[in-house]
């Protein structure tokens, strides 16, 4: 089913300025304003009655923690501006926003690949909030000379058309391999390898950005390692991807060299959109440690008639990859890939330490996906057209190949719980690679297979709230939202945002007009004790259901007082989640990856109602952040 205003609410304001993160006041030293139409370079610089007319001086300064530099809404400028300086905690951090009324202030290249929109330069403790950067070479690009920074936060950020580099073509001073709407990057000057206790960066923070017409979306990479094999998972660290609406990009997403990233609470769409020889995928996974997929909703990869074609590929050197409450539709290749090769030069590997381990799929839906069958000919494997045993078809609309091509046999992982609608019922694809021939083996090659695997004959009946989310007063659809006061619900009707049109800085959601909000991914029961609020699905027919989601704070800090529960209304009215019968306080924070919330076999009658419901806790909880992240799906089996 297709949904309808599918835009990513922009996130709580927490996200708004990274600085205010920490809970005691932020000092701030100086400020510093940017104005396209009605500032001069001659002038102080630092109040709006005097502001700078484009980046020149800001280029040439660096900045201490405490300072702000705004730029004047409106204003577009042709230049790149590039950013010096180190806070030293969020209390005293460095930060860049705008200011005024109108459009978000743009930066617009000249649309040549050496043409850069933002430079930051071994940053500590910077936040950029509310910009547009296009027509570059590369859009966001940060470099580092030194191990051992911490703190960037890009929040509100709408880049576009930045594309102008694929492959390494054409060739830049600075070496980029594709046009990057956000690129995080050592510089090519710094080639010292990280040992496991050195990183670039950690505290990296992405949070309510448009990315789209882009080469590459965003993407953490190391140029060190391109000419060699390293088995090293160390250059950035504790990463948050959150409320962002990632579409129409050319090629992949890099999950590169990192530990501990969590995405969560994003729109993909329309990923992967050209040819590569070495393969298409909407979100590369290469030398990571402890990633997780949550809550995303991840919409359509095209046949371009290249190889994988999949939404996300771990190619090599990953362990503890997990996908927690996912909606995947619409890719031509499979959904997931797990892949341990043969060596090979792109990307570079060495097949005697390769190692694919400790992967978790549990509680997604898959609908649609593996629609193209694919002829695989890998002359790099040792193989070649014409062998007896190439080529090999896979079949048909699995949601997950894995293949075990190299000498050693490290993948491992569980699956369990998730809900699929493939027209094969098949729910994996499995083959190998002897040296000789290729092989398709008994099992899943390392991977367990749990309870509640479901498959679901008609792509009708299964519903997600994130991909059906509706922005449209009076919509009859299967969701509702709701907030309950002392035992009484109400329908929302106050809708923040315009529909249909995304702004990073605006919540996107409904709204009670006192604090509380459900929106496309995210619920906010507000600081009112005992207050609720709801998204609330609508049975269209009778039949049995599962559920299928997972729960946790948005809060990359501290632990929200909310409780949060699944209620069925119906022939009767009982709570079905959690088992213990009474709600489930909320614990930990967005890296904690929250708990499932499956339900098996209930039964329904057309017009019942299950409730998903969010709500606070005593007196105290105006102290803390109740925003969660919950984005469920139902299907009839």
């Amino acid at each position: 089913m297709k949904a309808k205003n599918r835009i990513p609410l922009a996130l709580h304001p927490v996200f708004t300025v990274a600085c205010l993160f920490v809970a005691g006041p932020t000092v701030w030293a100086e400020s510093f304003y940017v104005d396209a139409l009605h500032g001069d370079n001659a002038n102080s610089g630092t109040s709006q009655q005097s502001p700078w007319k484009d980046f020149a001086n800001v280029d040439r300064r660096t900045f201490v923690g405490g300072d702000l530099i705004y730029l004047a809404r409106g204003s577009i400028w042709s230049q790149e501006l590039d950013l010096h300086g180190n806070g030293s905690s969020w209390a005293s951090c460095i930060a860049v926003k705008s200011y005024g009324t109108g459009p978000l202030p743009k930066i617009r290249r000249d649309s040549q690949p050496s043409d850069r929109g933002v430079k930051i330069f071994n940053p500590d403790y910077w936040s950029v909030d509310g910009l547009e950067v296009c027509n570059a070479g590369d859009g966001v690009q940060v470099r580092w000379t030194s191990f051992g920074h911490s703190g960037l936060h890009l929040n509100n950020l709408f880049i576009h058309d930045v594309n102008l580099v694929v492959n390494h073509v054409p060739h830049t001073d600075d070496n980029i391999e594709y046009s990057f709407g956000i690129d995080l990057q050592n510089d090519p000057t710094f080639t010292t390898l990280p040992s496991g206790k050195q990183w670039l960066c950690k505290d990296i923070q992405i949070t309510n950005c448009q990315i789209s017409r882009c080469a590459a979306p965003f993407g953490t990479f190391d140029v060190y390692n391109t000419a060699g094999v390293y088995d090293t998972s160390s250059s950035f660290g504790d990463m948050l991807v959150a409320g962002c609406w990632i579409h129409d990009c050319s090629t992949d997403i890099a999950v590169v060299e990192v530990r501990n990233e969590v995405l969560v609470g994003n729109y993909f769409e329309n990923l992967a959109t050209s040819y590569l020889p070495q393969g298409t995928t909407a979100i590369f996974q290469w030398r990571s440690e402890n990633v997780a997929y949550v809550d995303n909703v991840m919409d359509g990869i095209p046949n371009v008639g290249a190889g994988d074609q999949s939404f996300i590929d771990c190619e090599a050197y990953t362990n503890d990859t997990a996908f927690y409450g996912n909606y995947v539709t619409n890719t031509a290749g499979a959904a997931l890939e797990f892949l341990q090769l043969q060596p090979g030069a792109n990307p570079p590997r060495r097949a005697e330490d390769d190692h694919n381990t400790g992967n978790v799929v549990s509680s997604n839906a898959f609908v649609g996906t593996g629609e193209h069958a694919h002829t695989l000919e890998m002359p790099e494997y040792g193989g070649k057209a014409g062998d007896t045993a190439l080529p090999l078809q896979v079949p048909s609309h699995p949601y997950m190949i894995i293949s075990r091509a190299g000498p050693r046999e490290t993948i491992s992982g569980a699956i369990a719980g998730n809900i699929y609608c493939e027209p094969s019922s098949l729910l994996a694809f499995v083959f190998e690679f002897d040296g000789r021939k290729f092989r398709k083996p008994d099992g899943l090659a390392g991977f367990t297979v749990g309870d509640g695997e479901v498959f679901v004959p008609s792509e009708a009946g299964v519903y997600s709230s994130a991909y059906q989310f509706s922005a449209l007063p009076g919509d009859a659809g299967v969701w509702r939202y709701e907030f309950g006061d002392d035992g009484k619900w109400t329908r929302a009707e106050k809708f923040v945002g315009v529909p249909g049109q995304w702004d990073g800085g605006t919540p996107y959601a409904w709204s009670d007009g006192r604090g509380a909000y459900v929106g496309q991914f995210t619920m906010q029961p507000g600081h009112r004790p005992w207050y609720s609020v709801a998204r609330t699905w609508v049975a269209p027919r009778s039949g049995k259901i599962e559920i299928r989601g997972r729960v946790l704070p948005m809060s990359s800090f501290g632990e929200p007082d909310v409780k949060v529960s699944i209620v069925y209304l119906g022939h009767s009215s009982k709570l079905v989640w959690p088992e213990s019968g009474a709600p489930r306080i909320l614990e930990g924070s967005v890296f904690s990856r929250g708990v499932a919330t499956d339900v098996t076999d209930l039964e329904v009658s057309a017009g019942d109602l299950v409730r998903f419901v969010v709500q606070t806790g005593g007196a105290e909880s105006g102290a803390k952040d109740g925003e969660v992240v919950w984005a469920p799906i139902v299907a009839y089996r």
